[in-house]
């Protein structure tokens, strides 16, 4: 009787592995699904975006990037009731490359904006929190310290200091003549991405506020 009762506890507790495994398995591939489909849309949008940009297909290479970028808004609106962290990856997209096109203020009230909703939405933090360095990065270079540092704060409760986070940091530190503390922020940031590939863009970001600084 106690052989059978062992090996039935045994079969149970095989049994329970092979289940959590197998539902482990399932909510992985379910993520890759989600990712997946995810980035076909991302691309789907900024397609239409393009065709937006040139209704009549004659424009060509001329299309200017903040004419596509202007024409992924009104898309990029209609995903954040039914995909908010889809809403927080393109918006975040969209800033950064309104950044690197000198488009302050428009990535500043864009990354803003779409801040506010993903809390709203309760998207998920690790998502929420690079968008906050993002709108802090932003404010920054349109000169509204203060956001900056609210949105620092936020991203903190989020989440660790990431390499961004002390860059962005540093270079507020730096604006505000605190300068002892922004090399130490921007020092850390460097360090973080030491082993970063090269034309890594959060590297290169680091590297240049530290020369800067």
């Amino acid at each position: 009787v106690a052989v059978s009762v062992a090996v039935a506890l045994l079969a149970a507790t095989a049994l329970s592995v092979i289940v959590r495994q197998s539902i482990l398995v399932a909510a992985e591939r379910d993520r890759a699904t989600l990712e997946r489909d995810r980035a076909r849309q991302a691309v789907n949008l900024l397609k239409r975006a393009f065709e937006a940009a040139d209704p009549s297909q004659t424009a060509g290479a001329q299309v200017s990037a903040r004419q596509v970028l202007t024409a992924a808004l009104p898309e990029m609106e209609l995903t954040l009731a039914d995909q908010p962290e889809l809403y927080v990856e393109l918006a975040s997209t969209i800033a950064e490359a309104e950044l690197s096109l000198g488009l302050n203020r428009e990535a500043f009230e864009l990354a803003s904006r779409a801040a506010r909703l993903s809390a709203a939405a309760n998207v998920d933090p690790a998502r929420s929190a690079p968008l906050l360095v993002l709108e802090a990065r932003a404010a920054v270079r349109v000169g509204d310290n203060e956001e900056a540092e609210r949105a620092l704060a936020r991203a903190l409760q989020m989440g660790p200091e990431t390499s961004q986070l002390l860059t962005v940091r540093g270079t507020l530190r730096a604006q505000q003549g605190r300068y002892e503390e922004a090399i130490t922020d921007l020092r850390a940031a460097v360090a973080a991405v030491a082993g970063a590939p090269p034309g890594d863009s959060a590297a290169l970001l680091a590297r240049q506020e530290l020369a800067d600084a």
